[in-house]
């Protein structure tokens, strides 16, 4: 090209949009939704799908369908026959489960419903999808005249004991069972439908110990979902300025179990809420030193929730200071009102305590007032130690009337 000439496909300067440009703040993602929907009975079995995503994309993000079987067995117990599709493919297991508690009488044997102490035998089979968008070297090679992904086996045996379990054989109970299992499984690398790892689902976690396709592991448990004799129906949508609204639908298929039950929930946390000033002087001093200090002034996030539904209705606020999720000190409340009686809560919380550029935690007191309507209220005092992870250990004294009551607890992951 000579100098002098022009290029006609380089433009100077900058290139101006047609149209006009969308500000920063026009920019609104769409709501999230999540959708779970089931039918059953007791002779053809149950049928559950669940949907999760974003508002205007499709395929959702994550979804997933399955069909359950529970069979009479002659060993006293009972086989469940499983099949569930899911984005990553598709799997189907057979297990069978028995309580080891004996039960209230002979006539009402206790149910494995993972509140006692049970036993689960489960084989599971998975196989993926052949997606096209799989990277190579994901799955494995195929072999000579077999188009398909390969297929997965696992084994799996475990040990579940329950509140009602650890009551009756340790004297204590907790919140949550204890799950113990062994699976003999395919090697890490294999592909899984539907990343399950055993008979209570749940992935690989609290895994302790694996020697080649052999892997032991421990973790928490909740208790077995009942079974469906009906249909049911929920469904929740968040927005990031609406808020949070849930709501569900379920009926039995018999008249004595009940009619229908309805509920319909909105959750909404609300922006920071400065302080009136005439409230200013009335603060601790070093409420405020913290709060000017962190470059927040001192406000308020007050969070709303109404409930309604077929056994009553609700509704509850709550404030927290803005220097909650600072670390700093912080105060917080709340009130709640429905059918049964009323719940008062107040919290305060301390600095985070630092030594040595480390944080060892902060402490937090907490006082709750409930009552039903025209009973006496119960009052318990909770002193809690929080640390940065989640971790912390608490005390807690209740005066229900009839003496009080202590109870400690200590949470290490």
């Amino acid at each position: 090209q000579q100098e002098g000439e022009k290029d006609e496909g380089v433009t100077a300067g900058p290139v101006e949009p047609e149209g006009p440009v969308p500000q920063p703040w026009e920019v609104r993602p769409m709501p999230l939704y999540r959708a779970r929907a089931g039918i059953g009975a007791s002779r053809v079995g149950e049928a559950r799908a669940e949907l999760e995503g974003r508002i205007g994309d499709w395929p959702p993000q994550k979804w997933h369908a399955e069909f359950r079987r529970r069979w009479a067995s002659a060993l006293k117990g009972w086989w469940l026959t499983s099949l569930d599709l899911s984005p990553g493919g598709s799997g189907g297991a057979v297990r069978w489960s028995r309580s080891l508690l004996p039960g209230a009488s002979s006539d009402e044997p206790a149910a494995p419903d993972g509140t006692g102490f049970d036993l689960h035998l489960e084989t599971r089979v998975e196989r993926p999808w052949l997606a096209p968008d799989v990277p190579q070297g994901a799955l494995p090679d195929p072999q000579p005249g077999q188009g398909a992904p390969p297929v997965a086996l696992r084994h799996a045996a475990e040990l579940v004991l329950g509140p009602k379990g650890q009551a009756r054989l340790l004297n204590l109970s907790l919140p949550v069972g204890i799950l113990l299992g062994a699976a003999v499984e395919p090697p890490q690398g294999m592909p899984s439908a539907a990343g399950r790892a055993g008979p209570s689902g749940g992935a690989a976690a609290g895994e302790v110990a694996r020697s080649g396709p052999l892997s032991l592991y421990v973790r928490l448990a909740g208790p077995a979902d009942a079974p469906l004799r009906g249909w049911s129906w929920e469904c929740e949508v968040q927005d990031q300025r609406a808020g949070l609204l849930r709501t569900s639908l379920s009926r039995p298929w018999a008249a004595s179990s009940g009619g229908a039950a309805w509920a319909l929930e909105h959750l909404r946390t609300h922006g920071a809420v400065p302080l009136p000033r005439a409230l200013l002087p009335r603060l601790p001093a070093g409420a405020l030193r913290d709060a000017w200090l962190d470059g927040v002034p001192p406000a308020v996030v007050p969070t709303t929730r109404l409930r309604a539904g077929s056994d009553g209705g609700g509704a509850a606020c709550s404030l927290e200071s803005a220097q909650a999720g600072l670390g700093g000190r912080a105060w917080g409340g709340s009130a709640e009102v429905n059918r049964q009686g009323w719940r008062l809560r107040l919290s305060l919380a301390g600095g985070a305590q630092q030594r040595q550029q480390q944080t060892w935690g902060r402490p937090r007191y907490t006082a709750t007032a409930q009552a039903h309507w025209k009973s006496r209220p119960a009052v318990a005092h909770e002193f809690r130690w929080d640390l940065e992870d989640g971790q912390g250990f608490w005390v807690s004294v209740l005066d229900a009337g009839a003496g009080p009551r202590v109870n400690a607890g200590l949470e290490i992951r």
